[in-house]
């Protein structure tokens, strides 16, 4: 009778000591599953919350498309606006070539595969190169120059002072470096207007070229008015 006892108290003890090895187990399992919960979390991985992605936050910005150009400084303006497009969606450098690239399509697309074949494997082009071969192809030099020559050359002659100032300020982006400063706009401005409207504002000084325009406008108008009321009399 005393060994069944003496038995049966041993596997008491036997088992209350695997019980207390299994809970240790538990709690060790369980405090592995929370470290790597915690893990995954910090590192983006965490189901609650995906990983970004800057192509959705770019879309967000309603970029451009570019295929081709129709007027000579289009690419010019798509390339200001993806570029400006790319820093608003806080894009990092090496993304900002891949991102860009995406919403070019037509001949533009087939252009861009054209030179990713040429480079070398291990080659990645990067944001400036990218750049200066976009121009390259798409904004030529030789038009550039011609259209810069023909801003040198605008007169207002038949049009209004407004439309006079709508095509100088199209072409006046073709020569960036002669109107790069205020002053340089307004003497332009001035050489181009009807000599007799040049005759009465060429010895008043303006703080810009906003208030040039507004002064040639008024006085247009009134040679406009002077004419129609000496009109009569002219035909009398």
């Amino acid at each position: 009778m005393a060994q069944i006892l003496r038995l049966m108290m041993e596997d008491r003890q036997i088992a209350r000591a695997e019980s207390q090895a299994n809970i240790a187990a538990l709690r060790q399992i369980a405090q592995i599953a929370a470290g790597n919960r915690n893990n995954e979390y910090e590192k983006g991985g965490c189901d609650e919350e995906a990983p970004r992605s800057h192509l959705r936050d770019v879309q967000n910005t309603n970029p451009p498309m570019f295929s081709k150009c129709t007027a000579p400084l289009d690419a010019d303006d798509w390339l200001r606006t993806i570029e400006n497009n790319l820093e608003v969606a806080v894009v990092g450098e090496q993304e900002k070539v891949l991102l860009a690239t995406h919403f070019l399509s037509g001949p533009a697309r087939a252009w861009w595969e054209n030179i990713k074949a040429m480079q070398a494997a291990d080659h990645v082009i990067n944001w400036e190169e990218f750049t200066a071969k976009f121009h390259k192809a798409h904004i030529p030099t030789g038009l550039m120059k011609m259209k810069r020559d023909e801003f040198f050359n605008l007169k207002q002659n038949n049009s209004n002072v407004v439309e006079y100032f709508g095509k100088f300020n199209t072409l006046a982006r073709y020569a960036p470096q002669d109107t790069d400063t205020d002053e340089k706009k307004r003497d332009r401005f001035l050489n181009g207007l009807h000599e007799e409207i040049q005759s009465i504002l060429v010895d008043v000084p303006y703080p810009d070229l906003e208030a040039l325009v507004d002064a040639a406008i008024m006085v247009e108008s009134k040679r406009k008015a002077a004419y129609e009321t000496r009109k009569p009399k002219m035909q009398q």
